[in-house]
């Protein structure tokens, strides 16, 4: 085989594979930060379900092609299952956002429902001196009936809270399942309507769906010019779009090959949109600070204090 194949056949093809799954892997150190952080931050997590629309649409075209393209199978197999894993983990943690933040409405809520209740209980009362005698031993049962009453609240309120949630989808999860029946409705069409078609029709469509993996991140813009912070622009995720697209770009155009020249032209240009706002707008960040779970809320811990306290005297 002359040397000149080797490169083009061979050797490109698996640098591809290679910028391809390190590309798709970008996220994943962030993202395990993260999970332990117990909250998304300022992760932008839409890209990952656009990732998972390409890599499968990839997958189906290299089944599509006569003869099989293995190296394109090869580089977005590992970028699927990637995708899913990345797609499940932002999922738990908009949950677990939308979990919290709906507990801390309905603590709220019943905390005010127990301060009504409790003043409707006593009402108004005159002050004599016998009534200021029995005050101290008054003031402890208010206290013990009060505590009582919002703990109760409480884990009914978060019991009510999981129930009312446990069955909706999250953002996540809405934006990944409509790429999976997107192109699974492609897949039904081409093999039962249009096998003649197929590699055609899905070229050009994961061509497009790869335009807008390319161009995802900058679905935050107006976020970052309002805050003048570009902190939601994946950085590790930029650098290999530049690397990746640039590749194919340029193997496009020694080949001669629309098909991949220009969208990979595109997403390099998408690429250094992003690189001229992460370059016009600084980063500003914080620490990321664990988030504080339900059963460490206020509430608990006065109550948790309370009962301390009774056991001591």
């Amino acid at each position: 085989m002359p040397f000149a194949n080797i490169v083009l056949d061979i050797i490109c093809p698996s640098v591809g594979v290679i910028l391809a799954n390190c590309l798709f892997a970008a996220p994943v150190v962030d993202l395990r930060r993260a999970l332990a952080a117990g909250s998304l931050g300022d992760l932008n997590p839409f890209p990952w379900s656009v990732q998972s629309g390409n890599c499968l649409g990839w997958i189906i075209y290299g089944f599509y092609q006569h003869p099989k393209d293995p190296f394109l199978i090869a580089a977005n197999i590992p970028g699927f299952l990637t995708s899913i894993w990345l797609n499940l983990g932002a999922a738990k943690l908009q949950y677990l956002q939308e979990l919290e933040e709906q507990a801390e409405r309905e603590q709220l809520a019943a905390a005010e429902a127990a301060e009504a209740a409790l003043s409707q209980h006593n009402g108004p009362t005159t002050r004599t001196s016998a009534a200021d005698a029995d005050d101290s031993h008054a003031s402890e049962n208010n206290n013990y009936s009060y505590s009582s009453i919002m703990a109760l609240l409480h884990v009914n309120s978060d019991y009510e809270c999981f129930a009312a949630s446990r069955f909706a989808l999250v953002q996540q999860e809405r934006s990944f399942f409509a790429v999976l029946i997107f192109w699974a409705l492609i897949v039904i069409w081409v093999a039962f309507f249009d096998p003649k078609h197929a590699s055609m029709i899905v070229g050009l469509l994961v061509n497009v769906n790869l335009v807008f993996f390319y161009g995802a991140p900058l679905l935050t813009i107006q976020k970052v010019i309002l805050t003048n912070n570009s902190i939601s622009i994946h950085r590790p995720t930029m650098y290999m779009n530049w690397a990746c697209s640039s590749f194919w770009t340029l193997y496009g155009v020694t080949q001669l090959d629309p098909i991949i020249m220009f969208p990979n032209a595109i997403g390099l240009s998408l690429g250094m949109a992003q690189g001229v706002l992460a370059a016009t707008y600084p980063v500003h960040s914080a620490a990321p600070e664990r988030r504080q779970s339900l059963l460490e809320t206020p509430l608990l811990s006065s109550n948790n204090t309370n009962s301390n306290n009774e056991g001591n005297q």
